[in-house]
């Protein structure tokens, strides 16, 4: 019994020890299989990019295969590695959802702030900054673009708020040609105070308002003493005062520069003869344009019968000198003809005019 029991001792020993050099290597295999597996993970989790909540929503489901697989892990040195890999991506997670938070925030706050009264356009003004900021921040590129349409959206909606709190103005006013002006204002306007032509004043004298029509927000003037007067003074002002919109609010009176389009040449309207030394012969053609002219000259005229000596102009009359006939001449009424362009102040320029009689005029000394 003894020497059976010793030998059992011994073959225990040995099957110990062979037991031992075949479970160490296994163990070990283990060990580093983990360890691989658990860097794959948390690599896997690391390189995932966040820039939205559906991506953090994934992350946090690779962030948990990660941390099963690194619990596996043997080797403290390696777990307390991988470990903070976790904890470094988890924090830049936060960050990325912490930016999503404020930019949704500040989004909101603005999109659902609401305009009672006109300074309260300062306010928007801040509010609409701050959210940009915010947006601005955020990575994902759709997240971005839908804010920023909301955001966009909502200021125009802020504007248009203001716009409404604001009184009825004057927006222009459109010199359509010399007959007709068209006078635009932000809203509609009362037919009444709008078709009342009394509310309308020009600053020329000359110039007045004969009829106004109104269509919604727009007025339409017929103008009477342009045809002539325009080629004189095109520019004066056009005054609004008196109008109500169709709230029955006093439209912002305004006083408005416009200028009628001058597209008429100057034009012969009167020829005199004249006999300035009282000699009995004429020695002077005294030529009045439709308007003031620029660049006479002699070379710009012909006088049927006479030679021309010299030109000069003072507004809409050129005083043209002729070389006096060697017999009395009074009663002559020579043609003079213009030969070359002759321009208007705005650049209207005319020329080869048809020939034009002269009439017999009195003595002028100049």
């Amino acid at each position: 019994m003894k020497k059976t029991s010793k030998k059992n001792m011994v073959l225990a020993s040995v099957s110990a020890a062979m037991v031992a050099s075949i479970v160490a290597p296994v163990a070990s295999h283990a060990a580093v299989s983990y360890a691989k597996e658990a860097r794959l993970k948390v690599a896997v989790y690391n390189n995932f990019v966040v820039t939205n909540y559906t991506h953090a929503k994934k992350a946090s489901e690779l962030k948990n295969q990660a941390q099963k697989a690194v619990a596996k892990v043997k080797n403290i040195n390696t777990k307390k590695e991988l470990q903070a890999i976790i904890d470094v991506k988890t924090e830049k997670i936060a960050s990325t959802l912490k930016t999503l938070e404020a930019a949704k925030k500040a989004v909101g706050k603005f999109t659902s702030f609401k305009v009672h009264k006109l300074t309260d356009k300062e306010t928007a003004d801040q509010l609409m900054k701050e959210a940009l900021e915010a947006v601005a921040k955020i990575e994902d590129a759709a997240y971005k673009k839908v804010y920023k349409d909301q955001i966009t959206a909502k200021y125009n909606k802020v504007l248009q708020s203001i716009a409404n709190l604001k009184a009825t103005e004057v927006k222009r006013v459109t010199v359509v040609n010399n007959h007709t002006i068209k006078v635009e204002f932000t809203r509609a306007i009362s037919k009444t105070t709008g078709e009342d032509i009394n509310n309308y004043k020009l600053a020329d004298n000359g110039l007045k308002v004969t009829k106004a029509v109104v269509t919604g927000n727009k007025v339409t003037l017929t103008i009477s003493g342009v045809a002539t007067h325009a080629e004189q003074a095109p520019a004066t002002t056009l005054t609004i005062s008196n109008v109500t919109d169709m709230k029955n609010l006093k439209v912002t009176d305004a006083t408005v520069a416009i200028a009628f389009k001058d597209k008429k040449a100057p034009a012969f309207k009167t020829v005199k003869t004249q006999d300035t030394d009282n000699n009995g012969k004429i020695d002077t053609l005294v030529v009045t344009f439709s308007e003031p002219v620029t660049g006479v000259d002699k070379t710009d005229f012909l006088v049927e019968g006479y030679y021309i000596s010299s030109v000069t102009t003072e507004g809409a009359v050129s005083f043209i000198r002729v070389k006096e006939s060697a017999v009395t001449d009074l009663t002559a009424t020579p043609q003079i003809v213009l030969i070359d362009q002759i321009s208007d102040a705005v650049g209207n320029k005319t020329s080869f005019l048809k020939p034009f009689t002269s009439t017999v005029g009195t003595a002028l000394v100049k």
